[in-house]
């Protein structure tokens, strides 16, 4: 992906901030904040790498590092580069991060079971809440990349790594070969316009996916890898188990009004239902 023309566009320029962003930073984030220079660059550790786990997982609620990674990205999306390609990984490491989380069993666990499960869930949601934004102007970045391209006669090489990756079953052998045949090779520019902008169309509507065996030409195995609307879907659900009953209000499906932790998930699904990738 070429950075041609891509800084006339500046991710975070847009007014998206739907919901409180200035979280309480746990101690935990210091070590992350390293990676944010005082110039604004943002660096994504090694172990956000494309292929690698982005968390680490554990049955133990108080030792997974969920919470600090989106702590972590609520706060690098607003230090971006105007740069398309930091960008584009920044941003969609951010939705592998919620991905991740929603998926950890820690997580789940705890914001269920624990006497005060808000914090992880208002972090979520607030991530949520954001990402969208960034992906209209993502979405700004490719049409301009591949208009300039055209008007240069030139070829644009589709980096998947550098463009954030694939995760969870995606990155599975087998799950996206048609993908993984056009990474690093040079494409006409509306091909991969229109690549890029697959990518970031699973990213927010996810896809049934249907594995093949190579040899017998059999199905394998089959499953679904969850987008955005899934995430919220997701937090949805969390929210409304009946464990929450006893939080004095805060989920308590008989407490007068909105419980608070309803409202930050309807911020979400809002924000999240705004976006449209056609």
């Amino acid at each position: 992906m070429s950075n041609s023309g891509a800084s006339r566009f500046a991710v975070g320029d847009m007014g998206i901030l739907q919901t409180d962003t200035h979280l309480d930073t746990p101690a935990s984030m210091q070590l992350l904040d390293g990676h944010i220079t005082p110039h604004g660059a943002v660096h994504i550790p090694s172990f956000w790498e494309a292929g690698t786990p982005t968390m680490t997982f554990s049955e133990d609620m108080n030792s997974c590092s969920c919470l600090p990674h989106v702590y972590y990205f609520t706060r690098v999306l607003h230090a971006l580069t105007n740069e398309a390609v930091p960008s584009f990984k920044i941003v969609r490491s951010a939705v592998r991060t919620v991905h991740d989380a929603l998926k950890c069993i820690a997580c789940s666990r705890s914001m269920i079971v624990s006497q005060d499960p808000t914090e992880k869930l208002r972090a979520l949601c607030t991530l949520l809440s954001l990402i969208p934004g960034f992906y209209h102007q993502l979405l700004q970045m490719v049409d301009c990349e591949a208009s300039l391209a055209v008007v240069e006669n030139r070829r644009l090489a589709f980096r998947l790594e550098e463009s954030g990756g694939l995760w969870g079953d995606l990155a599975r052998d087998g799950a996206c070969p048609d993908v993984k045949r056009l990474k690093d090779h040079p494409l006409d520019p509306e091909l991969w316009r229109q690549t890029m902008r697959a990518l970031l169309r699973t990213d927010v509507y996810g896809l049934n996916m249907h594995i093949y065996s190579g040899e017998s030409g059999r199905l394998a195995r089959q499953g679904r890898h969850s987008g955005l609307n899934d995430m919220v879907e997701m937090l949805d659900e969390l929210a409304t188990r009946g464990p929450f009953s006893h939080m004095n209000g805060w989920l308590h499906p008989e407490s007068t009004g909105i419980p608070t932790c309803m409202n930050w998930i309807e911020t979400a699904k809002q924000s999240v239902s705004g976006l449209i990738i056609g």
